[in-house]
């Protein structure tokens, strides 16, 4: 019955994406605010859709978030934050590997919406662009949101941060605003068995700018991993929580033994 319940909510989601996709084309001829408003709807839309699934978002911290121009340095665990951050940041610019581009008509919508694209293969030149493209977006108000490890990373695996994010850091001169969260645990689930739960998406305060840029990397680091793993552990204790990938299932271990483990 699960499988048949996700099946029913993937067709739906993917098909209010597609929808909006083909119907809007008008879109293209107005300013770039229009669309993203009609893009915010969706993705509330969405939102909205998979509560009647029994997914639920709990958005904690939600008064650290920039009102004005910033950085957002966000964990990945799952394609969730990728559409469903767009609902409560301000104005987002994505960075995002410039292959998804290429996509039919979706590759269109990120240029029209005046999202960062990088190019990983270009080195310390797609770094420079990049810093480039966040210091003209965060000079228009407008909030830059990366993921730090530059890909999706499974609950409870070894983080990979980028020093890209020191670099946009340092570049823009604007605070980072860290945001931990636990979609991996139910997004990736519930494609395939419909797990229901609460997702929980911690926005941690900003950190300042001023500092060197190694010790930003460090710091950066430090408070999303300790948040998502907080989050892991308040998830895998909660009521009727979901199957742990053997990552995550380790990472809870550990981290239970590290509390149960005498400090000295």
């Amino acid at each position: 019955m699960t499988s048949v319940k996700a099946f029913v909510f993937n067709t739906l989601f993917y098909g209010l994406l597609i929808a909006y996709m083909l119907l809007f084309p008008i879109l293209f001829l107005l300013p770039w605010t229009v669309t993203f408003a009609v893009a915010r709807h969706l993705v509330r839309t969405q939102l909205a859709l998979q509560r009647l699934f029994g997914i639920r978002l709990d958005l904690r911290g939600a008064e650290n978030l920039p009102r004005e121009g910033g950085i957002i340095a966000a964990k990945h665990q799952s394609m969730w934050e990728t559409f469903a951050l767009v609902a409560f940041v301000r104005f987002p610019a994505f960075v995002y590997k410039k292959e998804l581009g290429h996509i039919l008509l979706f590759g269109s919508y990120l240029r029209k919406l005046r999202q960062i694209p990088v190019d990983r293969s270009a080195g310390s030149q797609a770094v420079k662009t990049m810093g480039d493209a966040a210091r003209a977006a965060v000079d228009e108000g407008r909030q830059v949101l990366i993921f730090p490890e530059g890909t999706r990373k499974r609950p409870g695996s070894a983080p990979a941060y980028k020093f890209g994010i020191a670099k946009l850091y340092e570049a823009t001169g604007r605070p980072v605003t860290p945001i931990a969260l636990n979609s991996g645990l139910f997004w990736s689930n519930f494609f395939w068995n419909g797990h229901p739960g609460t997702i929980i998406v911690q926005v941690l305060p900003p950190i300042a700018p001023g500092l060197d840029r190694d010790t930003f990397f460090a710091e950066v680091q430090a408070v999303i991993e300790r948040a998502s793993d907080r989050l892991l552990l308040e998830t895998a204790h909660g009521p009727n929580p979901p199957p742990l990938s053997p990552e995550a299932a380790a990472r809870v271990k550990a981290l239970e033994a590290a509390v149960q483990t005498p400090a000295g």
